[in-house]
C-alpha cells in the first residue's frame, strides 16, 4: 500500500476539508482529489462524500480509518527511528589497517577522535584476508585494506579506493640499481617474501608480478612479519618485494626501488565499512575520502568502487 495514499486518506479525515488537508500536506487541492480518488479506486471503496460541511466519511471510510491512521503513525515512528539510528553513536569503533596503509589509518584514527571524542578507537595491523573475515564478523568496522574485495562480500561492505600502491625491490642501503636492473637483482640474489597465509594478498600480487615480467628467483625464503623481511635485506640475506608504503618510515639500512614501470606492480588500496553503520558517517566518510582536498593527505583519491 502507498503510504502516500494513506497518509491522504487519513489528514483528509482529520481536516474535513480538502482545502485545509492539501494545506497540511503541502500539495495543491486537486493533487489531494487525485490521490483520495487513486485511493478509493485501489480499493474499490468509497472513502468520502463531499457534504455542505467539507467531506465526509462513509461508512467504510470510518471503518477503516483507525487501521490507516495505526499504518501512518508506525511509518512516522519508523522514520524517527531510522533518523535517531542514523545518527546513533556506539561506544567503540575498530579499525584495521595493512601496512601500506599505516599512514592513512592513522591520519583517519586521529580525525575521529577529534570529531568524536566520546567513542573509544581502536586501530590494529591485520592482512587483507583477516580484515575481510572480520568485517563480515562485525569485529571489524572500518579496514584500510586491498582492492578489490573478494566476490562474496559485496553485498557486506561499502567501499572507496584512495589510493594507488606500488611494489618496490627492498635492497641493502648503498646497493646501486640502475634503471632497468631490478629484475636482474631478483634472478641473482634469494628473494625474501611473505608466508601465503601471512599476507595472501601480498603474495599474490608477488607471484603475479613474477609471472608477468617472466622472473624466476634464484632461490625463495619466506618469512611472517614485514619487519623480519626489511631486517633480513638489511643484513644482506636476500632482496624483497614489498609495498611501497613499507618504506616510508625511514630504514636506513635498506633502499626501496619503486617498480612502477612494470606489470602487475601496482593494485588500489582502499576504505571499507560496513553497512551496518550509521548511514549518516557512511555518507561522510566517502565525502571525505572523494573530496578533492580531502584532510587526511591522501595522494590519490578516488572514485567508489
Amino acid at each position: 500500500m502507498d503510504l502516500r495514499l494513506l497518509r491522504a486518506f487519513v489528514t483528509l479525515a482529520g481536516c474535513g476539508h480538502y482545502h485545509e488537508a492539501a494545506s497540511v500536506l503541502c500539495i495543491t487541492q486537486p493533487a489531494l482529489t487525485k490521490q483520495i480518488k487513486l485511493l478509493e479506486n485501489r480499493l474499490g471503496l468509497t472513502l468520502f462524500v463531499r457534504g455542505r460541511h467539507g467531506a465526509q466519511l462513509t461508512a467504510e471510510g470510518a471503518e477503516l480509518l483507525p487501521a490507516a491512521t495505526a499504518l501512518v503513525t508506525q511509518s512516522r515512528e519508523f522514520m524517527h527511528h531510522a533518523a535517531r539510528l542514523s545518527r546513533q553513536l556506539p561506544a567503540r569503533l575498530n579499525v584495521g589497517f595493512g601496512i601500506s596503509a599505516f599512514k592513512e589509518a592513522a591520519e583517519f584514527v586521529s580525525r575521529l577522535q577529534r570529531t568524536l571524542p566520546d567513542v573509544q578507537v581502536s586501530l590494529d595491523d591485520f592482512p587483507s584476508q583477516v580484515m575481510t573475515e572480520k568485517l563480515l564478523s562485525g569485529e571489524l568496522d572500518i579496514a584500510f585494506m586491498r582492492l578489490p574485495l573478494p566476490e562474496n562480500t559485496v553485498h557486506c561492505p561499502e567501499a572507496v579506493a584512495f589510493k594507488q600502491e606500488t611494489l618496490s625491490l627492498a635492497v641493502p642501503a648503498g646497493t646501486v640499481v640502475q634503471p632497468g636492473q631490478e629484475l636482474s637483482l631478483i634472478t641473482r640474489n634469494p628473494l625474501l617474501t611473505l608466508h601465503e597465509n601471512r599476507g595472501a594478498g601480498l603474495y599474490h600480487q608477488i607471484t603475479a608480478f613474477l609471472d608477468a615480467n617472466h622472473v624466476t628467483p634464484q632461490a625463495v625464503h619466506y618469512s611472517s612479519d614485514i619487519r623480519t623481511l626489511i631486517a633480513l635485506v638489511a643484513a644482506g640475506a636476500g632482496v624483497a618485494l614489498l609495498p611501497g608504503e613499507a618504506g616510508d618510515p625511514g630504514h636506513p639500512d635498506v633502499t626501496f626501488y619503486p617498480l612502477t614501470d612494470f606489470a602487475q606492480a601496482s593494485w588500489k588500496m582502499g576504505m571499507v565499512w560496513r553497512r551496518e553503520l550509521p548511514l549518516l558517517w557512511r555518507q561522510q566518510w566517502r565525502e571525505w575520502l572523494t573530496v578533492k582536498d580531502h584532510p587526511f593527505g591522501f595522494s590519490k583519491p578516488g572514485s567508489p568502487v
